[in-house]
């Protein structure tokens, strides 16, 4: 055997433990309704059955159960562990629960499997019921053969003896019946028979389909009490199983008809597929069938039933017919792994001797991730510094930055098991994880189980080749150092380095192979978005030819996803609705009134088409054209998969980790409007219904990762303190002050979740102005070039931002006093200030809201400085610039700022012209 496990495991029996969730359900479902079909099952009578019995008229019951999901859920996985599970002297599995042990155990000499029938090696045209009963023909050849005896000492009657070969005699004769009935070519010699011949045949062929439900019935009758009678099976059930339903549309629907129409008490069908194809292939049989009842009308006008409502009467006759056929609570679905199940999936073992693979998390937390910039988080202290594992990057939680440890606190060890060498030791990942757990790229492991074991044998390459890497420069060094040394006995060096190979820790790798496995991860997740995309509906054929050029790495290694054809958007759950009622709005109060709206995290939404065009503003945290989520339109507007959108999440962030960010700082949530969503916003409504949203800035974050792990700890905020929030009095300043510290917090890395408090003052807010200062201090003495010191100036410049009256001064207590070191820094910013406040007017501006835009423009409270404000002029440009993306006006040059300023009220300066 070899050493790595490479070939993928096919469907095979599987332990209880071995299946997940829904195939557990699945499996017990059908075994209750096999011991519901036993049970009904008339007891072996002596002597002929005669036609026409009264079981089938006044005992008649649906015998189908259907097993439906998508391809590679493990529908067969469950049928051949269903298959194994009565096989004699199969032991039951000790972890099974009490009822399933107990119907297996009333059914276990009860219960025939036939032949599979494999819908997909089928032709339409086959005779399904003479492919029925061969199968039952051969089950009852081979289960009587007149060498065996049953357990019980008692002999079996051979094939010769007198009555016991007459019910398959009876079964041949029902055979030669239904060729008879389905495969005559009456039809076409009817030109070669005379009248009295043809006439002759069409009644012998008639005589064959007569009764045939009854002759059916009646020879497995006869089967049973005759051929069953005296053996090891008694008065037996037979079950057939039909795998692959969903791979031969043409005939599927003929399959069902046919299981429906000879629905008898000895025979049980279990159907495996996508029941999705039968009902669509239904619906287009039904919808022809009635085209071709008005196939004679040349003139559609002359019709006087419109295509709408004979459409609408095909969906609901197929819809009635896909009941009737198979009844809803005979429907049995295996749905996707969850990322738990995922993340705890092991292939089966080869056999049952060798010692049970790794579980998918184990393999992930042998895969160490670097960095090659801070730009990603700023755990790091060095480049290409190991800081964790890509187990580790999935399962942190939200106030714990560190998340090379955070990952072990979600695992579970078990108890060792004397019985059960393999499973001592054995570590899961616990169901803690759902609660606590926030990254969206988890959805990766949201598939089928095929999927997941196609996942698991890429990692375990991945992971084997970066262990002989490691291995072999572990060498490689050691033999070094013992040259160095003068270690000349062979025998020595070598005892060094086997000791050397022991003893190097999995989390201190060596630098080359970290990188080496790091781009294989790229490229691995890469191929798995391909194919993902290349199989996803949603996009158009011009998409498609652009992915192999986007899922490639350049040749200087850099990875460049600005052609990814892919547009993402955030979807938001709302959670807070506050009205402000301030004094000092009552001078605006004839022009709009002011509400601030929050929002929780619910995931995001990947569409296909090319991203949403760069703005100004709209990229990196600042508030942008403040219209939230961005719409999309036409044939470009179509949602990709789920867990295909999880997985470019993740290879996203995968990209921006392990590039500097000044290489190429392009993130898809650049091109989200409002800088990624609008989980707190402004809005602002006129007296003439009109309706502004302006969105507050958010820490500047380029991954999914970063920008996750922030709103889930607003998400978890808003979900524990809506109480305090809901005051109309307080509510409006303490949801802005915990913004302004939730940010500041994720922005410096000093996760912790934001404690709800009853109400925020002058204290408070003197508090998280004194941390703002910390900040800037600390901005100080970074390197200007860094990420970090980037998303610190980006900060402060956004709370400037926040404390507009545009945004939420409005909702600030009047005796809050600013720190002077905060208004010399935004001093020496203003530039930036005055674009970021003039957008948000701006806006103002296109939703008709001049003459607030300007009352807002000229408010200054908090005692802000003039110079904060932007121009009248500059507002008006790119009002005209957002309205019409095409024009080449620009903006005016702000002025620098005075050395000191005075804020006026608005009034008293109405009769002055506005100025910068």
């Amino acid at each position: 055997m070899p050493q790595v496990q490479s070939l993928r495991i096919e469907a095979r029996p599987a332990s209880w433990e071995a299946m997940y969730k829904t195939q557990r359900k699945a499996f017990g479902s059908v075994v209750q309704m096999l011991e519901e079909a036993v049970v009904r099952l008339p007891k072996p009578l002596k002597g002929e059955i005669p036609v026409g019995t009264e079981w089938i008229r006044d005992h008649r019951t649906s015998q189908i159960a259907f097993l439906f999901g998508s391809r590679g859920t493990g529908k067969t996985t469950v049928l051949t562990s269903l298959k194994k599970s009565f096989e004699p002297g199969v032991e039951v599995d000790a972890q099974m629960p009490s009822d399933v042990v107990k119907s297996l155990g009333n059914m276990r000499e009860r219960v025939v499997w036939l032949e599979t029938l494999d819908m997909e090696d089928v032709d339409s045209s086959n005779n399904f019921l003479a492919a029925i009963l061969a199968r039952i023909e051969d089950a009852c050849t081979r289960l009587i053969s007149p060498m065996a005896a049953d357990s019980t000492g008692r002999d079996v009657r051979g094939l010769l003896e007198p009555g016991f070969y007459d019910p398959l005699l009876q079964l041949q004769q029902l055979q030669a019946n239904i060729a008879l009935a389905w495969d005559s070519n009456l039809r076409k010699r009817r030109g070669h028979l005379d009248p009295d011949d043809w006439a002759v045949e069409v009644m012998r062929v008639e005589r064959a389909r007569l009764s045939m439900n009854a002759n059916l019935d009646r020879v497995l009758h006869s089967l049973a009490s005759a051929i069953f009678q005296r053996g090891k099976i008694q008065n037996p059930l037979f079950a057939l199983p039909v795998d692959d339903f969903d791979l031969n549309p043409s005939a599927c629907l003929q399959l069902l008809r046919l299981l429906r129409m000879i629905s008898v008490p000895r025979l049980f069908f279990l159907v495996l597929g996508d029941l999705d194809v039968a009902d669509v292939v239904l619906n287009l049989k039904i919808s022809a069938d009635m085209a071709e009842v008005a196939h004679g009308a040349e003139f559609s006008d002359l019709i006087s039933v419109s295509p709408q409502d004979v459409a609408q009467v095909a969906g609901e006759v197929a819809a009635n017919a896909m009941r009737k056929l198979i009844p809803p609570t005979q429907r049995l679905e295996l749905k996707p792994l969850g990322f738990l199940e995922a993340l705890n999936f092991r292939p089966l073992a080869p056999d049952s001797d060798s010692a049970l693979p790794l579980r998918l998390h184990e393999l992930l937390a042998q895969c160490p991730l670097c960095f090659a910039e801070d730009q990603a988080n700023d755990l790091r202290q060095t480049t290409w510094e190991q800081d964790g594992t890509l187990r580790s990057l999935l399962l942190q939680t939200a106030e714990q930055p560190r998340w090379s440890t955070e990952a072990s606190k979600l695992l579970v060890h078990s108890a060792p098991n004397q019985d059960n060498q393999h499973r001592e030791g054995d570590v899961r990942v616990s169901d803690r994880a759902n609660q606590l757990c926030f990254y969206s790229a988890l959805g990766v492991f949201h598939a089928a189980s095929r999927n997941i074991a196609d996942l698991w044998y890429g990692i375990r390459k991945i992971v084997n080749d970066f262990q002989s890497r490691t291995r072999a420069e572990t060498d490689r060094q050691n033999r070094v150092a013992a040259n160095e040394a003068g270690k000349t006995d062979a025998g020595q060096a070598d005892a060094s380095q086997a000791e050397a190979g022991k003893t190097a820790a999995p989390g201190k790798p060596a630098s080359l192979a970290v990188q080496r496995l790091n781009d294989d991860l790229r490229e691995f997740v890469a191929r798995l978005c391909h194919t993902a995309l290349a199989e996803d509906g949603a996009l158009t054929p011009q998409n498609r030819r652009v992915l192999p050029d986007v899922f490639e790495p350049a040749v200087s290694g850099q990875w460049d996803l600005r052609q990814l054809p892919i547009r993402v958007e955030p979807v938001t759950k709302p959670m807070v609705r506050l009205d402000i009622i301030d004094e000092r709005l009552s001078d605006l109060s004839d022009l709009a009134r002011l509400q601030f709206q929050l929002e929780s995290m619910a995931g995001w939404v990947f569409r296909a088409g090319s991203p949403l065009p760069l703005s100004a503003g709209s990229g990196t945290g600042t508030v942008g054209t403040g219209t939230g989520t961005g719409t999309g339109t036409g044939k470009d507007d179509r949602i990709i998969n789920p867990s295909t959108g999880a997985a470019i999440a993740l290879l996203h962030d995968l990209v921006l980790f392990g590039q500097k960010w000044d290489v190429n700082p392009y993130s898809l949530l650049m091109g989200v409007p409002g800088g990624a969503g609008r989980w707190g916003c402004t809005v602002w409504r006129s007296s003439s219904v009109q309706m502004a949203t302006l969105t507050w800035p958010k820490p500047t974050c380029f991954s999914f990762h970063s920008i996750e792990q922030f709103l889930r700890l607003w998400s978890d905020y808003l979900q524990h303190g809506p109480a305090y929030l809901l005051n109309s009095d307080s509510g409006p300043g303490l949801a802005l002050y915990s913004w302004i510290v939730a940010g500041t917090d994720f922005a410096s890395w000093k996760l912790s979740a934001i404690k709800p408090i009853e109400k925020v003052g002058p204290e408070q807010w003197k508090s998280a102005f004194d941390n703002l200062v910390k900040f800037l201090a600390e901005l100080k003495e970074l390197d200007g070039r860094s990420f970090k010191a980037y998303r610190y100036l980006r900060w402060l410049t956004d709370v400037a931002v926040l404390l507009m009256p545009e945004i939420g001064a409005f909702a600030i207590p009047k005796d809050v006093t600013i720190p002077a070191e905060l208004i010399a820094f935004w001093k020496s910013h203003s530039r930036a200030i005055n674009r970021a406040s003039a957008q948000n007017l701006a806006f103002l501006h296109l939703q008709n809201m001049q003459e607030l835009a300007e009352e807002l423009r000229q408010t200054l409270p908090l005692g802000l400085p003039k110079w904060l404000r932007p121009s009248q002029k500059n507002v008006e440009i790119l009002a005209k610039n957002m309205a019409a993306p095409d024009d080449d006006s620009t903006l005016e040059t702000e002025p620098e700022p005075p050395e000191s300023s005075t804020s006026t009220h608005p009034r008293r300066r109405a009769a002055k012209k506005s100025g910068s």
